[in-house]
C-alpha cells in the first residue's frame, strides 16, 4: 500500500479560519486529522511527481511528511494568526500550535529534508520551483507506475500536493535488496552503507544476506579451468627471459623451482591449488568495494595470478570501486607485455565476461 501525508483542510472543512494546531488528530500514526496521511489516490487533476535525486533527501523528506502528519501541534489554515506559513518559523517537530496549507508544509518538509530552502510556492508553480532547486526530477504520473517514498506529488493544475511517506522501496525484501547490491545498484564501501540506512534499510542485515547467499570463499572449477586454459602447464622446469626464477607447472614459480627440476601431472595440480589459496588472499585483501561473488572471485583470482597481487593493489583495485569499474578495468590494466598483448587481451576479456556473469 502506498501512503502518501499532506495537510488536507482545517476542523471545520474549511481552508481559512481554523486554529492552530490539529483539532481532528484522535491517534498515532494519524489517518484522520487535518495535518494526515492517507492511501495515495489518482487526482482527476493528475499528478506531476518530483523525485529527489538524493536517496538520503528522499529519505529524509519521507520522514518529515511522517513527522508533520503525525504531530498534534500541526493543524491546517491558509491565513490567520499563524497562517499557512507558521510552519515555516516552527518546523515539523513544533511543541506549541501552528498552522500550514499543503504547500507551505511540502515546502517545509524539502527545506529541513534537503537543508536548502526552494522558497515561497503554491500548487500553481510548486513543481518549477523545486526542480529549479536542481534536487529533483520532473515527471508526470502514469497508473501503475511506481512511488517511493520522498517522492513529492502536485496536481498539473492548481489544486493539491503531497509527499509519499510509504512507497514501492517499503516492500522490498532484504533478499530483493541484497541482489540489488550485488547488481551495484547501491554503490560500494560507505556510500552504500549511507544509503541504505537513508532508504530506512539495516545495513548490516542487508550485509549479512548479501555475505550469507553471494559471497565465495574459493576459487570454483570455472576458474581454475580458465586458469589452465591461459597459463598452460608444463611438467619441465623452464625460465622467461628477465624472470628472477623458473618456472613448472601452471605458472607456478618461486625459489622452490630449479633448473633441471621435473614434475607429475598430479604434482602439478596440487602446485596450482595451493597457489591458488594464496592469490584467493591477495583478491580478498585488496579488493573491498564489492562483492566477491563466486565468478568475481573467480575471474579476479585469474587476474591476479597472471599479473601479480602488486598490479591488483596499485592498479586494478586501487583505481576502481564499482561492480562495473572493476569489470571494465579488468582489461584497461591488461598488462604491459607488448609481446603476448594480444593473447593478453584476449585473457582479459574472458576474465572480465567471466566476473560479469
Amino acid at each position: 500500500m502506498i501512503i502518501i501525508g499532506s495537510a488536507r483542510v482545517d476542523e471545520n472543512g474549511k481552508y481559512a479560519g481554523g486554529k492552530p494546531g490539529d483539532q481532528k488528530q484522535t491517534a498515532v500514526p494519524d489517518f484522520k486529522g487535518e495535518v494526515a496521511q492517507q492511501e495515495f489516490y489518482v487526482s482527476a487533476k493528475g499528478w506531476n511527481i518530483l523525485r529527489p535525486k538524493n536517496p538520503e533527501h528522499a529519505a529524509k523528506i519521507a520522514h518529515c511528511m511522517e513527522t508533520a502528519c503525525n504531530n498534534p501541534n500541526i493543524g491546517y489554515a491558509q491565513t490567520g494568526n499563524p497562517g499557512r506559513y507558521g510552519i515555516l518559523a516552527d518546523g515539523v517537530n513544533t511543541k506549541k500550535p501552528t498552522n500550514c496549507d499543503c504547500s507551505s508544509l511540502v515546502r517545509e518538509c524539502v527545506k529541513e529534508g534537503t537543508g536548502k530552502d526552494p522558497g515561497d510556492f503554491t500548487t500553481a508553480n510548486e513543481a518549477e520551483k523545486l526542480v529549479n532547486t536542481g534536487l529533483f526530477d520532473k515527471f508526470p504520473y502514469v497508473a501503475g507506475m511506481s512511488l517511493y517514498a520522498g517522492d513529492i506529488i502536485v496536481t498539473k493544475v492548481k489544486g493539491h500536493t503531497c509527499i509519499i511517506i510509504k512507497g514501492e522501496d517499503a516492500k522490498k525484501s532484504i533478499q530483493e535488496i541484497a541482489q540489488e547490491v550485488i547488481d551495484g545498484k547501491w554503490g560500494s564501501g560507505i556510500d552504500r552503507k549511507n544509503r541504505l540506512h537513508a532508504a530506512g534499510y539495516d545495513y548490516a542485515e542487508i550485509q549479512a544476506e548479501v555475505n550469507r547467499r553471494y559471497a565465495a570463499d574459493h576459487v570454483s572449477q570455472k576458474g581454475i579451468d580458465l586458469i589452465k586454459k591461459y597459463e598452460g602447464c608444463r611438467l619441465k622446469a623452464y625460465k622467461l627471459a628477465g624472470e628472477r626464477y623458473f618456472t613448472i607447472g601452471y605458472g607456478h614459480s618461486g625459489a622452490d623451482v630449479y633448473d633441471g627440476m621435473s614434475i607429475s601431472q598430479a604434482e602439478a595440480e596440487n602446485m596450482l591449488r595451493s597457489d591458488l589459496v594464496k592469490f584467493e588472499g591477495y583478491v580478498k585483501k585488496y579488493v573491498n568495494d564489492i562483492t566477491l561473488t563466486q565468478h568475481r572471485l573467480d575471474a579476479l583470482v585469474s587476474y591476479t595470478y597472471n599479473r601479480g597481487p602488486g598490479k591488483l593493489s596499485a592498479e586494478l583495485a586501487a583505481n576502481c570501486h564499482t561492480v562495473q569499474e572493476y569489470a571494465d578495468g579488468i582489461v584497461k590494466y591488461w598488462g604491459s607485455n607488448q609481446r603476448y598483448k594480444d593473447a593478453l587481451i584476449r585473457r582479459r576479456k574472458e576474465e572480465k565476461a567471466l566476473f560479469l556473469s
